[in-house]
């Protein structure tokens, strides 16, 4: 495998881990939110609870995965971008 697409794929999928923890903590902090409007306000209002949980169950796995996998697409996309246009930059200078 060339380095440069070994450099492009380990930048990718350092970066898919990290927005994937991410995605983690921000849907627990969304089903944290969710659970405080599902306690209803204090006018009597019902609490929608097996909307908020299912849509809580989805966060779990959708917003990490979601995440990761754009972060993955975007490195690739830009270091593919960046290599191809370093490789004609050097080139031409010889």
């Amino acid at each position: 495998m060339p380095a440069a697409i070994r450099r492009i794929l380990t930048h990718a999928a350092l970066t898919a881990a990290s927005l994937a923890a991410v995605g983690l903590m921000l849907a627990y902090i969304a089903t944290i939110a969710l659970d405080s409007l599902a306690i209803g306000d204090m006018t009597g209002a019902p609490a929608a609870t097996a909307s908020s949980e299912s849509m809580a169950n989805g966060l779990y796995w959708q917003l990490p995965l979601r995440l990761a996998a754009m972060g993955f697409v975007i490195v690739v996309a830009g270091e593919g971008l960046a290599h191809i246009f370093r490789r004609r930059r050097n080139s031409h200078a010889t």
